[in-house]
């Protein structure tokens, strides 16, 4: 695709997510997936890591029960009936509120970190903060549930997917949604029927 398709791409993402009323493209990616595999039904209890501008939480509360937000950074959406936010850094261990709330069915994960420009640096730092998100997975998210996350691609990253994420899970497939930009290294692992964690303590 040339340059100037990409970015036609680009403005259609951005301007569609004003028309509907979200923050950012970002929601795209998720909807993308979300209508292939029918992440996000009715009831389900969702927490959405690395959430502002709040996008993907805006998202989810459409689509499924009850949505909680995790972010140092304030979103840009209210709060509602369906949708909650709260500002707590991931590398940290969940606050007992939030403990107290679980298990939730589906874990969001669209954190990234600060990046450097220095692609292999910038991986490493990405599947850093997967591990903090399969950390709340572990205390938080339900037998059987789903997470979604993105990472960075890198050296490191096939290796930590088939010897840390895979083997939590009974599936897990990657994604590249369109709205992914062109030069992006990111993508998405969909992971599907959490194992658990036996001696888990809630």
């Amino acid at each position: 695709m040339a340059i100037k398709d990409r970015d036609r791409v680009d403005e259609h993402y951005a301007r569609l997510a004003k028309k509907e009323g979200y923050p950012a493209r970002s929601v795209y990616k998720l909807k993308e997936i979300d209508d292939s595999k029918r992440i996000l039904r009715p009831g389900h209890k969702v927490l959405d890591l690395g959430s502002s501008p709040g996008s993907w939480s805006l998202y989810a509360s459409r689509k499924a029960g009850m949505v909680v937000g995790v972010d140092l950074v304030a979103p840009a959406v209210p709060e509602g009936p369906k949708l909650s936010f709260l500002t707590h850094d991931i590398n940290t261990d969940p606050p007992q509120g939030l403990r107290a709330m679980a298990p939730f069915q589906v874990l969001l994960s669209d954190l990234a970190p600060k990046t450097s420009g220095q692609k292999a640096d910038d991986s490493l730092a990405s599947l850093g903060l997967v591990r903090a998100a399969l950390r709340w997975a572990a205390l938080l998210l339900e037998k059987d549930g789903t997470m979604l996350f993105k990472f960075f691609q890198g050296e490191d990253s096939q290796s930590f997917l088939k010897e840390e994420a895979s083997p939590l899970f009974g599936r897990l497939t990657l994604h590249r949604p369109k709205a992914v930009r062109k030069r992006s290294v990111e993508l998405y692992a969909l992971c599907q029927g959490f194992k658990g964690v036996p001696d888990r303590k809630k």
